[in-house]
């Protein structure tokens, strides 16, 4: 690391070393491309002064001409005009009318042949042309040569630059003549003058041409080689930047480097603690798990113990159980005379109703203690639907017609169920049971079944005064109660088992069961048993069925 750190600044200085050549290079570069650019437009401005200068010195020759073609045309205008007259004055004095001015105009010419440019035609007293020199086509007036409104001006203006009514621009001079003759017009094109001066004009249009290619070409030049200095200080500044990256990319590589070694020495030391604390937890999980094994052995044997301590307070106390329901059951009935006074007889059946419900709490708690340690077998056979209820409903008959409660029962005629029969009688008979103790007098109860593709629906409802919200996710668990007054449902208290014990009992069976209760209102029970059993249930009775039979209660 420290060697590589050392070599890092003459690197950097490397680089800064040609950051300052390149720089140099750059501002020559850009200085020369600046004076060859400032010769290209200085001969640029050479050559436009010199074909400006042109351009005027051509107009100025242009003007000087066409002045020069009107002052010829109006002096030639004017001695045809004189030699005409005086030949009219002659031929008038020699008495000949039978001059012809055709002859007349070929006389009083200056030259000897004018021009081919020049045009002339004379006219009599009515306008009508009666010679004429230089046309090409029949001129039957000086108004078809050039136009009505130039003839006014004649003797005033002198000669006049116009447009002829044929379009063509030309030098126009007219002069009144003696009668019998009317005017003498000479029309001077300036085509001939007009082409010369463009001739001149595209001659020096072609030397601007090609001074503007030359300039075009050296500007070309110059910008070419612009771009190429910008090219090349583009590419010299992504070599500096490329060169400055991989720097930044090399340290960064070193710090980032650093700090890997840091957080691998970190994550050593957090190994080495953490080995430390897996060995420490083993040894704690070690000593947890013989913990664990022994309670479940202490919690097994109290299980078992439990089991047969119920077993045995069981066999003990029904024994004497069914002694005093017997014998009380005979002092009721008087089988063997009369007790003497009516009081007997009521301390007698209050005795019998109070065996009667200790032995159902006995009941129930063997069989809670049974389901709970999972020895309680489900002995499946095909059961009818309406024998169930209808012997449940036998068997809460007697309490519902004492509180003169209506019981209504209806079930599928021909519907078959696998289930235990003593199991599923239980189970109705402590939920109509449950309806009924909390069902005031004049309500009703119903019990009814109905028959699904894969399953039967139990319903037990009821008019009671309902369940508190509140204490509904509390209900099948064992030995809890639903806080009722008494006075208004007129029952008595309860043990808390039969909800457990018929849900547990549902649930061995592989069903659900749910409540819904609306406290001033009733009660409704919903039973869920499935019409065969599942192959998890099969199987779960085979390895009951293969397992020694439990000690009888």
């Amino acid at each position: 690391m420290a060697r590589f750190d050392a070599a890092v600044p003459p690197m950097h200085a490397s680089v800064s070393g040609q950051a300052t050549r390149s720089g140099k290079a750059r501002e020559f570069r850009q200085g020369r491309v600046l004076m060859q650019l400032m010769l290209v437009l200085l001969s640029g401005l050479v050559a436009a002064l010199v074909i400006a200068e042109t351009l005027v010195n051509l107009y100025s020759a242009r003007e000087q001409h066409l002045a020069q073609s009107l002052e010829q045309s109006d002096a030639v205008a004017s001695l045809i005009a004189e030699r005409l007259d005086h030949m009219v004055a002659t031929a008038r004095l020699a008495n000949d009318s039978a001059s012809d001015p055709q002859k007349l105009l070929a006389a009083a010419l200056p030259l000897r042949s004018p021009g081919s440019d020049m045009l002339i035609g004379v006219t009599d007293h009515a306008g009508q042309m009666v010679a004429s020199i230089g046309f090409r086509r029949q001129i039957s007036s000086l108004a078809d040569l050039i136009g009505r409104q130039h003839i006014a001006y004649s003797n005033r203006t002198g000669a006049a630059r116009v447009t002829t009514p044929d379009g063509v621009d030309a030098i126009v001079a007219v002069r009144d003549l003696a009668e019998p003759l009317g005017q003498v017009a000479i029309l001077m094109p300036t085509s001939r003058m007009l082409t010369l001066w463009r001739e001149h004009a595209l001659q020096l249009a072609r030397v601007a041409a090609i001074a503007g290619f030359i300039i075009l070409l050296l500007s070309g030049g110059v910008l070419w080689q612009r771009r190429r200095a910008r090219t090349a200080q583009g590419d010299s500044d992504r070599v500096r930047m490329h060169m400055r990256a991989a720097l930044m990319d090399i340290w960064r590589n070193e710090q980032e480097l650093i700090e890997k070694e840091q957080r691998l020495m970190a994550t050593l030391t957090d190994l080495e603690r953490s080995r430390l604390a897996v060995e420490r937890q083993s040894c704690e999980l070690a000593a947890l798990a013989d913990r664990y094994l022994d309670q479940r052995q202490r919690a097994e044997n109290a299980n078992r113990a439990k089991a047969e301590f119920l077993a045995n307070m069981s066999h003990e106390l029904r024994t004497p159980l069914n002694a005093i329901i017997g014998f009380s059951e005979i002092m009721e009935t008087g089988l063997f005379g009369a007790l003497g006074s009516e009081k007997y007889g009521e301390y007698v059946s209050d005795i019998r109703r109070s065996g009667q419900y200790l032995l159902a709490v006995l009941s129930d708690i063997l069989e809670m203690a049974r389901i709970e340690s999972g020895r309680r077998r489900i002995e499946r056979c095909k059961v009818s639907l309406k024998d169930l209820i209808g012997e449940a409903a036998v068997s809460v008959a007697g309490a519902a017609e004492a509180k003169k409660l209506t019981l209504t029962v209806s079930a599928p005629a021909a519907a078959l169920i696998d289930g235990d029969h003593r199991a599923l009688v239980k189970v109705l008979v402590h939920l109509a049971r449950n309806g009924i103790n909390h069902t005031p007098e004049g309500g009703r109860v119903t019990i009814k079944a109905k028959l699904y593709p894969s399953h039967v629906g139990v319903h037990i409802a009821d008019t009671g005064i309902g369940i508190p919200a509140d204490r509904l996710p509390h209900l099948g668990q064992p030995f809890q109660r639903v806080s009722v007054d008494a006075t208004k449902s007129g029952s008595g208290s309860g043990s808390g088992l039969g909800l457990a014990i018929a849900r547990s009992l549902v649930e061995l069976h592989g069903g659900r069961l749910r409540i819904k209760s609306r406290e001033g209102l009733g009660t409704v029970v919903a039973l869920s048993l499935p019409r065969q059993p599942a192959l998890e249930d099969q199987a779960a009775a085979a390895m009951l069925a293969a397992e020694p039979p439990a000690k009888a209660a």
